[in-house]
Order: C-alpha cells, then sequence, then structure tokens
C-alpha cells in the first residue's frame, strides 16, 4: 500500500457504538470466524475468459505479476489485489498490508500523451482530494457504521418465543398509519461519530447508545410512512417553510418504499405469527422493568412483523443529530420492545422506541462559510431527505430479513458485514432517487473519494487509510478508519457491479441466505469471491471504455471516467457540483506517515508500495512506443488465488479528475 521505506503498523479507529444501528453507515464487523482469508463458499464454475483488451493475470513464483503491454495499445492499466476478507480491524488495530515493488520494463517513452508530468499530475491529485474532503463536509455526507460484532454478542442471547405461548400486554412493531397532528415521544441517540460514550457516564460496552427523548408530531402520512417532525426543529424561526414539504416527504418515500421492496424484499411478512423476545428466560428475566425486574407473563409485549396491523413506518425528523456528525440512522434495537433491554444487566441499558423506524437530520445544518446556509430548505427536501429516506429503508430492510424473520420463524439472526449492507444502502439511493437516467443525487460524490485514493481502501474491511474523520485540525492524522466517504464509495460500486450484472435476483439471495456477507454474496453470484472480486476492480478500471464489455462493465447509468454533476448544498450559482472522473487514480507515496506523492508508472520505471488485506493497487502506466511490461512482485502475500492480477489496455481516456 504506501510506500518507499515506509512500514507503519497503522493504527486503527473503529466507530464504536451501538448495535444493530445503521446511520449513514451501518454494519462494520468481521466475517464470523474472523481473521483474513475468510471462507468462501461451495459453488466453483469455470473461471471466467478475459476479453478483447483484457487479461486475467496469475502470480509465478514470488508472487509476480507481469502484464505485457502491446505496443499498439494507447493506455494501460494493471492491478493487483489481496482479495482477503479480514473484516473490519478492531480499534487500535491494524490491516496486514504487503509490501509491493512494481516496475515498468521495455519501451523508450517515459510518459504518455494522455497523462501529465508525474510531478504536476501529483500535486494536482494531491489538491483534488482535500477538496474532495472539503466538498464532502459541505455537503453533509453522513460517516458512520457500527460494529456488527457487538450485534452478534447481544443477540445471541435472546429468545423468540412463539406468542400463543405467552399473554401479551400489547405488540410492537406498530406498523399502523397514524393521525395527522398526534404527539409522541421517541428516544434518539445522540453519540457523536467517532466516540465511544459521547455523554456522562455513558458507554457502548453493553450496547448502550448516549440518547435524548423528544417529542414528536405527526406532520403527513402516506400509505407506508408516517412521517414525525421534532416539535424543537418545527419551532424553530426559518426552519421547515416551504408548504406542503411533509406531504411530499410521504409521498417521496412511498415511491421509495416501492421500489426498494421490489428490488429487496417486503418489508413485512404476512402470516408470520408475532413472538415474544426473552432476555433469559433461564434465568427468570424474560422482559423487565425499568428496575430490571421481571414483570410477569400478563405484562410482556410481542413483536409482530406480519404487516397485518398495517405497513407503516415511522420516519422521524430531528435536530437533535445536529453536531454528532450523522445525518442518519436505523437502529434495530426499536424493533424489539424496551422490557427485553431493561433486563440488561447494569445502568446504561440499550435504548427502544418499540417501532419500525428510522431518524433523519432537520433542516439546521451547522455554521459554515457564507456559500452554506444554515437554512437550505430545498437542498434539505429535494437532495438530504431523498438519499437519507432511501438509505435507511435499505437498512431497515436488511435487519428485517437478516435478523428479525430468522428470529421470528425459528431460525439464527445473520449480520452482514458493512461492505455489503452499507453498499446496498448507497445502491438504494440510485435506484430509488435518480432524478433521470444516469444522474443521481449522492453516490458519485462517494465514488469520487474512492477513485482518487482506491489503493488506501480495503473493500472487505470496509475501512481507509484516511486522516481522522472526527478531527476538526487542518492537517488530521492518519489512520485506519471505518467511517470514510471512500469506503462507502467502493462498497457501492461493488454492490451496484453485483446488480448492473445479476440483477435483483442476488440481492434477493442475499437477503435469503443463511450466510454472511462474503458467503452470502458468493453464493449468490455463483462464483468464488477471489474471482468475483476481480472481475469487479477490472471492472472499475475499463468502465467508460471502448475496452468495457461483460462481464467487465458497469451499466451506462455509471461513469468512471467523463464528466458527472450532482446537487450542492451551496447557494447559486455554486449549488450543482461539477465532477470530472479520471478512472481510478495510481497508488500513494508516503513519509512519516503522510502522502507525498503517487506512483505512477512509465518504462524504465520502478517503486515501492504496499497492498493491504482486501484492497486493490490499481496501476496506470505510460506505454512505451514498442510496447513495455509491468511487473507488480508481493512476496509476503497470500498465494493465489488471494493475490491476483489483471490488466486492461486499450484506448482509456485519463481526464484530470476534479470537482468545483
Amino acid at each position: 500500500m504506501t510506500l518507499h521505506r515506509f512500514r507503519p503498523a497503522f493504527a486503527v479507529v473503529v466507530v464504536a457504538v451501538a448495535l444493530a444501528a445503521c446511520g449513514g453507515g451501518g454494519g462494520g464487523g468481521a466475517v464470523p470466524g474472523g481473521g483474513g482469508g475468510g471462507a468462501t463458499p461451495t459453488p466453483v464454475p469455470t473461471a471466467t475468459p478475459g476479453a478483447a483488451g483484457i487479461s486475467l493475470l496469475t502470480p509465478s513464483a514470488g508472487n509476480v505479476l507481469v502484464a505485457g503491454v502491446s505496443a499498439s495499445a494507447a493506455d494501460e492499466l494493471a492491478i493487483a489485489q489481496v482479495a482477503t476478507t479480514p473484516g473490519a480491524p478492531s480499534a487500535g488495530g491494524s490491516l496486514a498490508q504487503y509490501a509491493a515493488t512494481l516496475n515498468e520494463t521495455a519501451g523508450v517513452s517515459s510518459s504518455s500523451a494522455a497523462r501529465d508530468a508525474a510531478s504536476a499530475r501529483s500535486a494536482q491529485l494531491r489538491q483534488r482530494i482535500i477538496e474532495a474532503r472539503q466538498a464532502a463536509r459541505a455537503d453533509a455526507l453522513r460517516e458512520r457504521t457500527f460494529p456488527v460484532d457487538a450485534q452478534r454478542a447481544l443477540m445471541r442471547g435472546i429468545t423468540a418465543l412463539p406468542g400463543r405461548a405467552v399473554q401479551s400486554a400489547g405488540r410492537t412493531t406498530k406498523a399502523a398509519p397514524g393521525t395527522v397532528g398526534q404527539q409522541r415521544q421517541f428516544k434518539i441517540l445522540t453519540s457523536n461519530i467517532g466516540n465511544s460514550g459521547g455523554c456522562s457516564g455513558g458507554t457502548t460496552a453493553g450496547g448502550y447508545q448516549c440518547n435524548t427523548t423528544i417529542t414528536a408530531t405527526l406532520m403527513a402520512v402516506g400509505a407506508h410512512g408516517n412521517i414525525w417532525v421534532d416539535n424543537a426543529s418545527l419551532n424553530t424561526a426559518g426552519e421547515f417553510t416551504i408548504p406542503g414539504e411533509f406531504t411530499q416527504v410521504a409521498a417521496d418515500f412511498d415511491h421509495y418504499y416501492a421500489v426498494e421492496t421490489a428490488a429487496f424484499a417486503p418489508a413485512f411478512y404476512p402470516g408470520t405469527p408475532a413472538v415474544t423476545f426473552s432476555y433469559d428466560s433461564a434465568h427468570g428475566k424474560n422482559q423487565c422493568d425499568a428496575g430490571g425486574n421481571d414483570i410477569g407473563s400478563a405484562n410482556r409485549k410481542s413483536t409482530d412483523i406480519s404487516g397485518s396491523n398495517g405497513t407503516s413506518i415511522d420516519v422521524v425528523i430531528t435536530d437533535a443529530l445536529a453536531g454528532t456528525g450523522e445525518g442518519g440512522y436505523y437502529y434495530g434495537n426499536n424493533e424489539i420492545p424496551q422490557e427485553l433491554w431493561n433486563c440488561v444487566p447494569g445502568t446504561n441499558r440499550p435504548v427502544s422506541n418499540n417501532t419500525s423506524m428510522f431518524v433523519i437530520g432537520g433542516n439546521n445544518y451547522p455554521a459554515a462559510p457564507p456559500q452554506l446556509l444554515q437554512f437550505n430548505e430545498s437542498f434539505w427536501l429535494n437532495t438530504d431527505m431523498p438519499r437519507g429516506m432511501s438509505h435507511e429503508l435499505q437498512h431497515l430492510l436488511h435487519n428485517h430479513w437478516k435478523v428479525l424473520r430468522p428470529e421470528v420463524t425459528g431460525g439464527t439472526a445473520t449480520f452482514d458485514d458493512s461492505f455489503v449492507d452499507e453498499g446496498m444502502s448507497m445502491l438504494a439511493e440510485d435506484l430509488a432517487t435518480d432524478p433521470a437516467p444516469g444522474q443521481h443525487l449522492d453516490t458519485p460524490k462517494y465514488t469520487f473519494v474512492f477513485l482518487l485514493e482506491p489503493s488506501l481502501f480495503s473493500l472487505t474491511a470496509f475501512a481507509g487509510y484516511q486522516p481522522n474523520p472526527t478531527s476538526t485540525a487542518q492537517n488530521p492524522p492518519y489512520g485506519w478508519y471505518t467511517n470514510t466517504i471512500g469506503s462507502y464509495g467502493q462498497a457501492y460500486l461493488f454492490q451496484r457491479y453485483l446488480y448492473d450484472r445479476f440483477g435483483s435476483g442476488e440481492i434477493q439471495s442475499i437477503y435469503n441466505s443463511t450466510q454472511t456477507s462474503v458467503g452470502a454474496v458468493s453464493a449468490a453470484a455463483n462464483e468464488p469471491f477471489a474471482q468475483l472480486f476481480r472481475e469487479f476492480a477490472l471492472a472499475v478500471s475499463a468502465q467508460n471504455t471502448s475496452v468495457a464489455v461483460a462481464p467487465y462493465q458497469f451499466s451506462s447509468a455509471v461513469t468512471l471516467r467523463g464528466n458527472v454533476d450532482v446537487p450542492s448544498r451551496r447557494v447559486a450559482p455554486l449549488n450543482v457540483r461539477h465532477y470530472v472522473f479520471g478512472g481510478p487514480q495510481p497508488p500513494e507515496l508516503f513519509s512519516n506517515n503522510q502522502p507525498s506523492g503517487f506512483l505512477t508508472m512509465s518504462p524504465g520505471q520502478s517503486g515501492s508500495t504496499f497492498i493491504v488485506d482486501g484492497g486493490t493497487l490499481y496501476v496506470p502506466a505510460a506505454n512505451g512506443s514498442t510496447g513495455s511490461t509491468v511487473r507488480i512482485t508481493a512476496p509476503a502475500a497470500p498465494g493465489p488465488p488471494s493475490y491476483q492480477g489483471g490488466s486492461v489496455q486499450g484506448t482509456l481516456p485519463t481526464p484530470p479528475p476534479s470537482s468545483t
């Protein structure tokens, strides 16, 4: 991965927050069994062959990948990857990294006419990276994931008893439509991104989340959504001033609900019996009062996900998230009665609102430069709410199918890692909110950040070597973080690739699978994960070129080389951000743990870098007039099929990336 005489034991900061929660990120955690090189499923079909302009590379002795470049090829891009499945690293841990040597031999030219001089290109790319991070903050992108291992641990001790086996005082998962004007209280999670407590005496060790209680009014009711708004937000001068906006929000949600339940899975399961979740029936504590005392069978609350009393999901809009760095979240604990969580030992317990719901931030943005209004209601209504609702709805559907449904039907809850769950939520934004074919509200921003530094991100670990995203310092320290925008970008592209290639059937197969993460994805695609991962990386390399053919391509809706415009929170005339994508960029070089340049290859040049577990090196090479050969050697990396590569050669348009 990185570079020249730099072999850091990168520190990892993992956001430690609540279980079963998914914000503008959710999921995270290790593949069951942990460690690199997780199990792959049993299907092993014939390997997909290369295509015109695309070669599949298998390493020779010493893990040497060799890519020959034809003299007739205008451009070439080689990849090398370690297709392991490390899962998210623990707090303070690190990802395995393997030293790699790159060299390009033969040829006579030191550069390609399609590329700038290496030094100028390096400076331009560094500036683009800085600008992209600034843009991310300006547009209030959400950056939080939640450790899956904590979710697994807490659910492991919970038993689902058939509803008929106990008397129930009431049912949760209240899916009935409400009445406009009614009010109720909600407990809203308020931990800051990246902290491990966030409030006095708080800790996440037992799944506890710092929270505040709000009172909200039901402002609109759609066919599938109850739109609740925090009274404090409703009473904030300058906020929510557009007539009929909550009616529009309800209508938008109904559209997203229709699209996503068709593409992913239904939200509820007709005919499924109600169940009563029990915390520890063996020790006489099934459901408890606030003091932790069992409330008795007559007072227990059951959970009903059949949809028999309605299919309405509560959407809660609040400014309580302001200052947390979070734009919205789905929290699976809300699906299970508070009476169960009251049985958790200690005083800092998980919280529940006893309903199927998610939370979205209001139209009260943090203080910002003059071009960023505190209240930009048009952006909130037409961009922030659509991307937030579509994103969080997928998390809800995912949790209903992978966690609740198995528990209710006598199975075992499974938890997909973040690169699957978050990638699907980003895909949901594409499917549900595209204003026109090929246009996207949100996903190009994440994709752009990933493509600027693709070698610094591990797909399966959902982690990136980046500046601390929670720091307000001018030059934040670098480390491995699981809450980085580029991680969302890569996970999105992976799920978009699978969807474009296999359709909704692949997603539904993952939803129905008793396997998780890599196993579920591989089984759905009927390919070993390493094979699928390489095909994906080659598709990223070839997209928007004449070389892109099935299976090494996305749909035409995805632009990875060329121009894309997306909405921005900035005031007019800057309310549209203009991106120019230049495909995946070369590996970076580091000095004293800080980026110092880019490893741009040309004939006669060599350099050193690293490949990380679950990561890919993208190596653009400048071809010579007589052709050339690119070698990527990683002797300490796991052998094939984990260590593998490929090349794309032909005419590869490579405009300098920019964002204005």
